[in-house]
């Protein structure tokens, strides 16, 4: 753990290696994979230490479907679209969007935001 009490758990390496890069104060960011899919009792371990864990995949109902191997209380997120297009945390950090959507729905700070914050809804 880094030291934080937040665990967000992201669809896919990259995604995970784009939050690392924007450095989310308290927040600790492990992949569960993509088309593999995750062991539940390795995602429960890695969750339990953590107040606070997020779940957050391109697909809502894969982000329910992982909060409900962790066996406990975990807030699902998924990639926003914009004109069609799902913008996954990789594409939101190229548009430095990723910031201000980690802000906005985990309330926490983020190194090196970004100036280009319009809003993703």
């Amino acid at each position: 753990m880094r030291g934080g009490d937040t665990l967000l758990l992201v669809e896919g390496e990259i995604n995970a290696l784009s939050v690392w890069q924007c450095l989310p104060e308290g927040v600790t960011c492990l992949s569960f994979g993509s088309e593999s899919g995750p062991h539940p009792e390795v995602l429960a371990a890695a969750a339990r230490p953590y107040r606070r864990v997020f779940v957050w995949a391109d697909d809502p109902q894969r982000a329910l479907a992982i909060r409900a191997t962790l066996g406990r209380e975990a807030v699902p997120l998924q990639s926003p679209r914009r004109e069609g297009t799902k913008l996954d945390a990789n594409a939101l950090l190229q548009e430095e969007l990723l910031p201000p959507f980690l802000r906005e729905l985990m309330g926490v700070r983020c190194w090196g935001e970004g100036s280009n914050s319009e809003p993703l809804r």
